[in-house]
């Protein structure tokens, strides 16, 4: 009777080991690479651990503003947070924060490329928090120099009492510029009353074919708020409207400290909702003309800047 042998192990090749080792010399260096690289990026890469605005001394020891650094080299985009100048904003990001205070106040923030950087304008972005928690759902007010000329960028918003303000700085991934300086401006506001609809929850309802009288003194600007670029506004007050019968609308508002109108459509205002809006040129009258749909929830934006912003005439009609 023939003896048993036993199957013979099939050896591999001496360039397929030698692959393999490479292949998992390759994988090992670029893991090393990733974690190298997250080790790197600054605390301030993600909201949750702002940079602090300190104050910044010019050359002769005088305190001349706020400033915080904004490092950008090994920094990413933010996952969840909208990019407010478009889909390739932001793809690089550095945070800050501006602490609440017991009264409302301007508050104003500049993101700018220094000299020896590329000639590259920052991307700024502030979201106003709630009264508890954080919130970065929605910009409150987005910026983008044009570059070359204007290396800068600055938002300006009329935060309430106890509300604190997060700021993003950002670039699109082809810019170069490793950091940015944020400077801080705050002046405190008088005191006064928000106007009914400084809120868009207490937003009063528009009747249809009907001017009103809506007061603009003591806006400010909360979470709710959806940036718009195109038409910035410090302070807003809301109107709603509910719409019974489909058709071409035409909403007419005036007023001398009037700065910006803006429209949105949905169960609550948001960036992606937002159907037009009119910035402030040397007439005093805004005009928004809008198609809209049986059962479509208008809200209309009112922006103002100014403490003394009195009031406005609103109608909308078809």
């Amino acid at each position: 009777m023939p003896a048993r042998t036993r199957p013979s192990r099939e050896v591999a090749p001496a360039r397929t080991r030698a692959a393999l080792r490479t292949a998992l010399a390759l994988a090992l260096l670029a893991a090393a690479t990733a974690a190298d690289a997250r080790a790197q990026a600054p605390a301030s890469d993600a909201p949750g651990a702002p940079a602090a605005f300190t104050t910044f001394s010019a050359e002769n020891g005088s305190p001349t503003t706020l400033q915080a650094q904004a490092p950008l080299a090994g920094t990413s985009a933010d996952p969840g947070v909208p990019r407010c100048l478009g889909p390739r904003s932001f793809a690089r990001t550095s945070w800050a924060v501006v602490p609440a205070a017991d009264r409302s106040r301007v508050v104003r923030v500049s993101a700018l490329t220094p000299s020896l950087e590329p000639d590259e304008a920052p991307q700024l972005a502030a979201f106003v928090q709630p009264a508890a928690g954080t919130q970065t759902r929605e910009p409150q007010a987005c910026d983008e120099g044009a570059g070359l000329l204007d290396r800068s960028s600055a938002v300006e918003l009329r935060v309430p009492a106890g509300r604190a303000v997060l700021v993003q700085v950002g670039q699109p991934a082809a810019a170069r510029a490793a950091r940015a300086v944020l400077e801080l401006q705050t002046t405190d506001l008088p005191a006064a009353a928000n106007p009914p609809g400084d809120r868009a929850g207490t937003a009063r309802t528009l009747p249809l074919g009907r001017t009103r009288t809506v007061p603009l003194a003591g806006a400010t600007l909360t979470e709710e708020d959806p940036a718009q670029p195109a038409c910035p506004a410090g302070g807003t007050v809301w109107r709603r409207v509910t719409i019974r019968r489909a058709g071409t609308y035409r909403v007419l508002a005036t007023g001398r400290t009037l700065g910006t109108l803006t429209a949105f459509v949905g169960s609550r205002p948001r960036g992606a909702g937002a159907r037009a809006c009119v910035n402030r040129s040397r007439s005093d009258r805004m005009r928004l003309r809008l198609r809209l749909r049986a059962g479509n929830v208008l809200w209309l934006r009112l922006g103002v800047d100014r403490s003394d912003a009195g009031s406005a005439r609103l109608r909308i009609g078809r």
